[in-house]
């Protein structure tokens, strides 16, 4: 019994109730520590060994924390010498035990998620074991004990308990400076997707037109990473999933079943979850905090960590705020961070594009600068195809690649009351060729010492400058984007692709291939000029996209 529940008397005749634990899940963490050491030590600093419900593996923790704490390896082999050697463990010798243990280890998306996993459970224990304290104070009424004191001892008890087992209160040494030789390459997984999408804690954006598919596409992403199944030809890691929606809740649900159906997801128990209502994550911490609650309650005793959360759509979290303000979307950045950071998860956001703009999100440019990563999907008319691109992802290889996806009819009624709805199709990711890579990044040609062009002079963003400054002299006029900032001459941005187009030489084969290079070329420019080096500004004001040069002395006069 610990000091918080230093108040009450046991009643130690009653058998206690069942304690929530997973044996499994122990077992996995210490697997991939013996396995990997740098597994530790994404936990070292809440995890403890009491927090571990089986004896044995509080002490093979304990062992293996003090191991690496005086720079040893833990592996099976130094962790047995510590350990009795008459220890029975399920039939199965400690030798025998710990390689088991090694052997059997999965691949993990991230140890912190499963150590938090262990520690709430824990945390739920001694909840239980409190709660029987107070009950067992309760029914044995004392003198020396009033109602009121002891009301007071249960709220103090209470709130130790709370802090005490507090993830943010077990974090110690979360400043500890690390000396340069010490640094060590994380060896544990960096892709949910590889390739395509990053393992969390990271926050991301799925950006399109609207009715551009890219609901279907981030479901079909969330099943596949939640079953283990590869997506677009990519591996993936498995892991819990939360989708969010409240836009069309009945086609949800029917595209989610048809998509169960057809990748033979019935019946399975995937840690797939769907909440059917949207909280507000741009006003303050109360739904935030609610929704965190929720998944814990969710995820809990489903054998994974929290691997990706699905906020669809990022308009619908953010009620009555302005995607322009800075502020507003720093409000939501902020709480979808705090989740991503929680459950050490990716949190993915769909967002709309803004017109003429397809790979990037629309508003504030603060929200494409927070994104880890950003695919941008781009539908062909009003076909059922579409076509996906990694359009930016930090510490990643896959920027520029591609895949297409299509929407195929699936029956998901019975014969008395027919229903269908769309799965999704995908074709294999590619990545660029090396004439379709961003104008941002280096020739490889480029020979040693010699200087790099200025940004206005690389690729096609010449062009894109002269087809700027067209614009900008024949049609443009003077703007205060933001409150607070200069007055800039803005033109539309459609005029400017526009005359792009014009100026742009593709030579192609025929007709469709020229048409094709010059739209390629101009997303290229358009994007290394926006989001690369910021050469230029851009900003939807009543309906038009607006594009000025950044810099006031290139103004044109």
């Amino acid at each position: 019994m610990t000091a918080v529940h230093a108040p009450f008397a046991r009643r130690v005749t009653e058998p206690p109730i069942d304690r929530p634990h997973d044996i499994q899940l122990e077992q996995a963490l210490l697997g991939a520590i013996l396995v990997n050491n740098d597994a530790l030590s994404q936990v070292s600093n809440f995890l403890e060994p009491r927090h571990f419900f089986e004896p044995i593996h509080q002490k093979m923790y304990e062992i293996a924390a003090t191991l690496m704490r005086e720079g040893k390896a833990a592996t099976p082999i130094t962790l047995r010498t510590f350990l009795p050697p008459d220890l029975d463990v399920a039939g199965l010798t400690a030798s025998q035990y710990l390689a088991r243990l090694a052997a059997e280890a999965t691949t993990v998306i991230n140890a912190s998620g499963y150590g938090r996993m262990i520690a709430d459970l824990a945390a739920r224990r001694s909840l239980i074991e409190l709660s029987e304290d107070m009950i067992a104070a309760a029914q044995r009424p004392a003198p020396d004990q009033p109602v009121p004191a002891l009301m007071a001892q249960v709220t103090t008890a209470l709130n130790e308990l709370a802090t005490s087992t507090s993830i943010d209160a077990l974090k110690r040494n979360r400043f500890e400076p690390v000396r340069l030789d010490a640094i060590q390459l994380d060896d544990g997984a960096v892709h949910l997707i590889d390739g395509l999408l990053p393992i969390g804690p990271a926050f991301g954006l799925t950006v399109g037109a609207p009715k551009s598919l890219k609901s279907f596409l981030l479901m079909r992403a969330g099943l596949c990473i939640a079953a283990g199944l590869p997506f677009a030809g990519r591996k993936t890691q498995q892991g819990a999933v939360v989708y969010v929606t409240s836009e069309g809740i009945r086609g949800a649900k029917r595209r989610l079943i048809a998509m169960r159906k057809d990748l033979g997801l019935e019946g399975k128990n995937i840690p797939f979850f769907l909440i059917p209502a949207m909280p507000d994550l741009g006003t303050g911490t109360n739904d935030l905090n609610v929704l965190i609650a929720e998944i814990e309650k969710a995820i809990a005793g489903c054998g994974y960590p929290l691997a990706m959360v699905v906020i669809d759509t990022l308009r619908r979290a953010t009620p009555g705020k302005d995607e322009n303000s800075s502020r507003d979307m720093g409000v939501y950045i902020q709480n979808a961070d705090a989740i991503a950071t929680k459950f050490q998860c990716l949190v993915m956001s769909a967002h709309h594009s803004p017109r003429g703009v397809e790979r990037r999100g629309s508003g504030s440019n603060a929200l494409d600068g927070a994104a880890d990563v950003m695919w941008a999907v781009t539908r062909d008319g009003n076909t059922p195809t579409a076509t996906a691109t990694v359009s930016w992802m930090k510490d990643g290889e896959g920027e520029g690649t591609s895949w297409n996806f299509t929407l195929r009819n699936v029956e998901i009624g019975s014969k008395d009351k027919p229903a269908s709805s769309c799965t999704v199709d995908l074709t294999d990711a590619q990545e660029p060729a090396p004439d379709e890579m961003p104008d941002a990044k280096p020739s490889k040609t480029q020979q040693p010492g010699k200087a790099e062009k200025p940004p206005w002079q690389r690729g096609s963003l010449p062009i894109l400058k002269d087809a700027l400054s067209e614009v900008l002299i024949a049609h443009g006029t003077m703007r205060k984007p933001y409150p607070d900032g200069p007055e800039v001459r803005a033109g539309d941005v459609k005029l400017v692709r526009v005359e792009f187009l014009r100026r742009y030489v593709g030579n192609g084969e025929d007709e469709a291939s020229n048409k094709k290079k010059k739209n390629k070329a101009w997303e290229r420019a358009i994007k290394d000029a926006t989001q690369t080096y910021h050469l230029l500004g851009t900003l939807e004001v009543e309906g038009v996209q607006l594009v000025w040069l950044a810099k006031s002395d290139e103004q044109p006069r």
